[in-house]
């Protein structure tokens, strides 16, 4: 109990007091995993003694996580037979702390309803002129990092994000929310450049888009960035409309993320399907898109298929045509993406109405029908 006592002492000192400078580092994906498992474990109130084996490694390879430290006194006061949800003695006077961290823990332990293998029904094919497609579930506080596989799409990383302050679907200047939709990362703007509060770099995004317009959404700046130098990560909801990562684990996403190839879609929230199944959805969505939708494409300069990742195999024009596809699931909404012949991305947006997909805005003329 002495050596308990001891612990909470040190933990409670290091938690919400100033943390040590570190330069910044890319952290293997264990780190966030080693969060994730600590979590589980205290949550389910078994294995303490893993979970702060998993809390403890994590706070060596993120030593300015305040989450690390805070998993490490839940596990103690677990082991000692205490709540673990209580506000530990020390930030009792300041609630907004203790509530932060509590939250910041619900957000990464939600990952574990994701399949491993597992493929959302948000994208229902990646084209070649995307490279890679990130996307942003509010709701789970996660950026997923996926990438073409043949006729699939494979998941290459997830990291934990936050989003605005009063969460998502923007529609103005100022109300502190995400936007909702598919954009492109337009450029990347250096930490030399930035201010300190915007970690190492930052990445713009196209907002407003062609849909944002039509639907008189303002606004803009909505980048993807880091985090100021003496903390690893923000809680959710904690922006002012950005999406927010860790330092360590932006500089991750940066290899993946190419102004002008890589596409962000966000969501509150996506099904995720086995293979199989995905496959399955997706045959389905594309079979009921209209022949008109893919004829674009090939009239605009559109290349033809040359491993589009997607439901593919019938050698039809629509699963052969060199687009991405995303189903805006809230919105009720499809988006078509494709290169056209001057190399510039287009997205054509198409509404579910009567049971049929009718068109709603042709990004090349910016009609709204």
């Amino acid at each position: 109990m002495k050596r308990i006592t001891q612990t909470l002492t040190f933990l409670l000192a290091v938690l919400f007091g100033p943390l040590s400078e570190t330069a910044w580092a890319q952290t293997d994906i264990s780190s966030d995993e080693n969060l994730r498992e600590a979590i589980r474990l205290i949550q389910s109130g078994t294995s303490l003694d893993k979970a702060l084996s998993a809390a403890q490694q994590a706070g060596r390879d993120l030593p300015k996580s305040h989450l690390a430290n805070f998993l490490q006194y839940q596990a103690y006061i677990s082991m000692a037979g205490g709540d673990p949800n209580q506000a530990p003695p020390a930030v009792k006077s300041s609630p907004n702390a203790h509530r932060e961290l509590v939250n910041e823990s619900k957000a990464r332990g939600k990952l574990v309803s994701v399949p491993k293998g597992a493929i959302p029904s948000a994208v229902i094919q990646i084209g070649p002129g995307t490279d890679t497609v990130l996307l942003v579930e509010s709701e789970r506080s996660r950026l997923w990092i996926l990438n073409r596989k043949g006729d699939s799409i494979a998941v290459v990383a997830s990291h934990y994000v936050t989003v605005g302050q009063q969460g998502v679907g923007k529609e103005r200047e100022g109300d502190r929310k995400t936007p909702l939709g598919v954009y492109r990362i337009l450029s990347e703007i250096p930490g030399a450049k930035l201010i300190d509060f915007y970690g190492p770099l930052a990445l713009p995004l196209d907002y407003p888009n062609p849909m944002d317009r039509a639907q008189a959404k303002t606004g803009s700046g909505i980048w993807v960035h880091g985090v100021p130098s003496d903390r690893y990560a923000r809680p959710p909801l904690a922006s002012d409309g950005c999406v927010v990562l860790a330092n360590e684990d932006l500089l991750a996403l940066r290899k993946y993320a190419k102004p002008g190839r890589t596409t962000v879609v966000v969501v509150p929230q996506t099904n995720w399907l086995s293979p199989a199944a995905w496959r399955t959805m997706a045959s389905n969505q594309l079979a009921e898109l209209p022949i008109e939708m893919f004829q674009k494409v090939a009239a605009n300069g559109g290349n033809r298929a040359n491993g589009g990742g997607g439901a593919s195999g019938t050698g039809s024009p629509k699963e052969n045509a060199a687009r991405s596809v995303y189903h805006l699931e809230a919105e009720r909404t499809m988006v078509a993406e494709y290169i056209d012949r001057r190399g510039q991305s287009v997205r054509d947006y198409w509404k579910r109405e009567g049971g049929r997909w009718v068109p709603y805005i042709d990004a090349t003329t910016a009609a709204v029908h």
